[in-house]
Formats: C-alpha cells, structure tokens, sequence
C-alpha cells in the first residue's frame, strides 16, 4: 500500500513505511512526535540518505530534524530497517533534554537493525541527566543490531556526576 504521509507502506511489518528521502525521515520524525503515527510502527530506508541539512538545534528556529521520541512516555517501539544504506551528514546540537540521539529512547520491542551512520554530530545533555548516544539516548529495552557509525563526534555539553555518553548507546 501507498503511503499518504512518507514514500510507500503503510507502516506494518508486512509492509512497513517506505523512507526514501532526508524529508522523509524529517517527516518520520515528526508523525511520531506528534502521534500522526504510532511509534510501534515497522521502518524500511529504502535509499541511502547522503543530504547534508539534517541539522537540529535547539538554539534555532530552523529546525528540519527533530529525535524521534519525547525521552518521557513517547518511545519508539517499532522497527527501524536500515536496509544496509547509510544516513549521512546528520546533526544534533544544543539539544538539553534527558535523553539526546537520532532517537531519545529505545523500549521492549523497539528494533533498529542495518544502519550505517556518517558523519553524524551529536552534543547536548542536561545539568540533572546526560544519555546521549549516536542511535539512542536510552535504552530501556529493545535491540540493535548490524548497525555501524563512522566518522562521528557524540559529547556531552554539560557534566553531571554520572553523564552516560557512548557511540549507540547513552
């Protein structure tokens, strides 16, 4: 089935939302944030994403990308299928909240697998919890697996006295 809202599937795991393009994976982003979608739905890239302007700061107004998940009740339950392809030239910056990664939290079910991720800038943290990891701020259950990143900086801008900062996982 063809998608109204990304470039194919209707989100199932027979036949998961099709991401083909940087504003599909914007988009992705924000149905989930917003409950246009369910964040247990199944994801499938189906190209690899090389744009650069996948930057979300904080500080700015422009904000083209957003995490996946709000780091409190909103986590990704879902499959997300990186096929093999490459997301490339993707930035969070200046981002404080309690869990910083492309997704803040990961839970029991959530799936990400066949990921590679380049050139990827991830900073941000909070003066009372820092989980900041490339793919996932936290993990409070789930898997990942065959994923790869490369070429990539994740750091914390603030101390606590017990930051959790790390290349996946925060």
């Amino acid at each position: 089935g063809r998608s109204t809202i990304l470039s194919g599937g209707s989100g199932t795991a027979a036949d998961p939302f099709i991401i083909e393009t940087a504003d599909d994976l914007k988009n992705f982003a924000q149905y989930v944030n917003n409950i246009t979608i369910s964040s247990g739905v199944s994801v499938k890239l189906s190209d690899d994403i090389p744009e650069s302007g996948l930057d979300w700061n904080l500080q700015t107004v422009f904000q083209p990308f957003q995490p996946i998940g709000d780091g409190g009740d909103l986590v990704f339950t879902g499959t997300f299928d990186g096929n093999g392809k490459t997301i490339k030239n993707l930035s969070i910056t200046g981002d404080n909240g309690a869990y910083v990664g492309i997704f803040r939290s990961l839970t029991t079910n959530g799936k990400i697998e066949n990921l590679t991720l380049d050139n990827l800038t991830i900073s941000g943290g909070s003066t009372s919890s820092n989980d900041i990891g490339g793919l996932v701020g936290h993990m409070f259950g789930g898997t990942i697996s065959g994923c790869t990143i490369k070429n990539s900086s994740i750091s914390c801008l603030t101390t606590t006295s017990n930051p959790s900062v790390g290349g996946f996982v925060g």
